[in-house]
């Protein structure tokens, strides 16, 4: 899915108390911010004429302005996904950030790390979840290990109209950005190393989406 500025790569910041607990992680990107939760990812865009301050955290909604709408957000469900999911971060970057803002002190922190991936662990039983940027773009790979049932994987978006299936592709539309993204390609590692290509494709039922293996 292609988010970020042409010159920027993901920077995956980790919470260490200066955002909501829900929270895990935040990526910042040209039109807005990614925030990766437990339970799936939300998006947060914003106009791009109106760089200003707001807040507007529900899942889906827009934040109006005596202008017009300037952000809307929506969200990327895991249905049914383990409560108890462990994620971490990896190959961090050299630099970090540091957040003294208000005077909340509870809500500074400093030396707060950023990450090129983050993993979740048993998302579903036997699936993981790693999310990277490359180039332009936010990538997740599921990890089906073996004996494990890709089937339990079913993405809700919630506070989406309109999602359809193009070209094999999954696009829909926000008051700021369409969004594509790209058709899946799955593939299985042989015993010597090697991996050959499975077919699959997206399968959507309503905002519900999963992948099928003809």
């Amino acid at each position: 899915v292609r988010y970020a500025e042409s010159s920027s790569e993901l920077k995956l910041i980790e919470n260490k108390g200066q955002w909501e607990d829900q929270i895990l992680y935040r990526a910042d990107i040209a039109i807005g911010k990614i925030y990766f939760e437990p339970d799936g990812f939300t998006f947060l865009f914003h106009d791009p004429l109106y760089h200003q301050q707001h807040s507007c955290a529900t899942h889906g909604s827009s934040c109006s302005v005596s202008h017009g709408v300037n952000a809307f957000s929506y969200k990327m469900e895991f249905q049914n996904s383990n409560p108890s999911v462990s994620v971490e971060g990896s190959y961090s970057w050299p630099h970090y950030h540091n957040y003294f803002i208000g005077s909340d002190e509870a809500r500074w922190a400093d030396s707060v790390l950023l990450f090129k991936k983050i993993t979740y662990t048993d998302l579903y039983p036997g699936i993981d979840m790693k999310v990277y940027g490359v180039g332009d773009d936010l990538k997740y790979d599921l990890i089906v290990h073996p004996g494990a049932d890709p089937a339990q994987v079913e993405l809700l978006y919630i506070g989406l109209d309109g999602m359809i299936i193009d070209k094999k592709e999954l696009k829909y539309e926000t008051p700021f950005a369409d969004v594509t993204e790209k058709e899946p390609v799955s593939f299985q590692y042989g015993t010597g190393g090697d991996f050959e290509e499975v077919k699959s494709k997206y399968v959507l039922n309503g905002n519900s989406l999963s992948f099928g293996f003809p």
